[in-house]
């Protein structure tokens, strides 16, 4: 193995033509079976190793060996954060705006590889009387593993994905009809009880039949898992329902909305996240981004907040204490609904929400930029498309200083030379480890304006 490649997964050349092969690093010797080259480029799959590298550690996972689900749980938690601040460096160096850092990137990090997912999608096969609900494997026949009692998933997911699988497996006819299982927790270990408006779980089902999800709606039966599993989810507040892809979801049983705590310290400050919104899937290494995001805020004067692509709020509510206006935008009018339902008495300021495209939303603001407290604030967490051009009315709202929080590197540093091109000068970045043992990270970035 010669490296690794952007996905951190280990490559070679083979009669001058590159093998990328899942679980490898350089050092190690293997024999492989090739798939079919395409472009210059195949995969492999391991089927021994010769020599191992020194570098390789134990991956902690049975199902390691043949799962896609993560790519670096055989390199060490050392060698990851080198690899990921490396990826940092080379991805503003190739697609952000010219800089220099005062600093090297920082590195946020909840220090953990097991026991953080608190959502996530399985996908379900009918093997013979078994169901095996997991994800695509490494192998080249791309069959599912089996992944109910994953390490990384919370523990509070792992026993909602083997309580499914069992229904599943006793009405196994019927499991023919679901393609896959999402499952939503809170990621808390208690279970006291709270109002049921909103549920500590939830469970979709998506369903490879358009007609079975009319039986879905019925109030007391489920019938592609029995009525057990009805009765199962209501006893443990697991909201129960199903989707067919481009339908609206029906709930069996249960809200379909989700109470989350607002931080993993606090239990009683809580968020409502409808279904079909998005919420982190890893509450502990959210919650140390918020640390970073606050710490980047600390000491500024009050003023005027500008959450763009705030969702149900997480971080709204973790900064908006220091401000004297806070302005919501996202075009999840759901989201923005369940922020102002959930706002907590006595809560200051008022966080006003503004449905809608960012670009549209900050033209209104431009409109009104007068009303707006100085000095202003940006926090920017879009999904992976960049926002491109509409971030340019920011520097017309006098926006002095811009946290931005991309789930997509590259998107980021996309939109970081967008921002230094209307007056934005790169001061700090860090790569948030959201998704530890894999290759996935968030490209943190602090931006202040060069008029200020």
């Amino acid at each position: 193995m010669e490296g690794l490649d952007y996905q951190a997964r280990g490559f070679a050349r083979l009669n001058d033509r590159y093998v990328t092969i899942p679980h490898t690093l350089p050092g190690d010797r293997v024999r492989v079976r090739v798939g079919p080259f395409h472009r210059g480029r195949a995969f492999a799959e391991v089927i021994g190793h010769l020599e191992r590298s020194e570098a390789r550690v134990d991956p902690q996972c049975p199902h390691y060996a043949r799962c896609s689900g993560c790519a670096m749980r055989h390199m060490s938690q050392e060698s990851e954060r080198s690899f990921k601040l490396s990826a940092v460096r080379e991805i503003l160096r190739r697609y952000g705006p010219p800089f220099t850092l005062d600093r090297p990137p920082d590195w946020v990090d909840a220090g953990q590889r097991t026991d953080h997912r608190v959502r996530g999608r399985l996908a379900v096969r009918v093997q013979g009387d078994r169901v095996a609900m997991g994800l695509s494997s490494v192998s080249l026949d791309r069959a599912i593993v089996d992944i109910r009692d994953c390490p990384a998933q919370h523990p509070r997911f792992r026993r909602i994905a083997q309580q499914v699988a069992r229904h599943l497996e006793e009405h196994i006819q019927q499991a023919h009809k679901v393609a896959a299982v999402e499952i939503w927790t809170s990621g808390e270990s208690s279970c006291e009880p709270f109002s049921p408006a909103a549920q500590r779980a939830l469970v979709m089902l998506q369903l490879a039949e358009p007609a079975v999800a009319c039986q879905l709606g019925e109030p007391q039966s489920c019938s592609p898992v029995g009525d057990s599993l009805v009765a199962w989810c209501r006893s443990n507040q697991v909201g129960l329902g199903a989707f067919v892809p481009g339908q609206a979801a029906v709930m069996a049983c249960g809200e379909p909305n989700l109470s989350i705590p607002l931080t993993p310290r606090d239990p009683h400050r809580r968020l409502v996240v409808p279904w079909g919104s998005w919420y982190h899937p890893n509450p502990f290494g959210a919650d140390r981004m918020a640390e970073w995001v606050e710490g980047l805020l600390d000491g500024a004067s009050p003023g005027c907040l500008l959450d763009l692509c705030a969702g149900v709020g997480y971080l709204t509510r973790r900064l908006a204490w220091r401000y004297q206006r806070v302005l919501a935008v996202d075009e999840d009018y759901k989201a923005l609904a369940s922020l102002a339902s959930t706002r907590q008495p006595g809560e200051v300021p008022e966080i006003q929400v503004r449905p809608g495209r960012v670009g549209t939303i900050l033209r209104k603001f431009r409109r009104e930029s007068r009303h707006l407290p100085s000095p202003v604030h940006a926090v920017v967490n879009p999904m992976r498309r960049p926002l491109g051009e509409q971030l340019r009315d920011l520097a017309h709202l006098g926006v002095d200083r811009i946290v931005y929080l991309g789930p997509s590197p590259v998107s980021t540093a996309r939109d970081a030379e967008v921002l230094s091109r209307i007056g934005y000068q790169l001061r700090r970045a860090a790569a948030i480890n959201l998704h530890p043992a894999t290759a996935q990270f968030m490209l943190g970035l602090e931006l202040r304006s060069t008029r200020s």
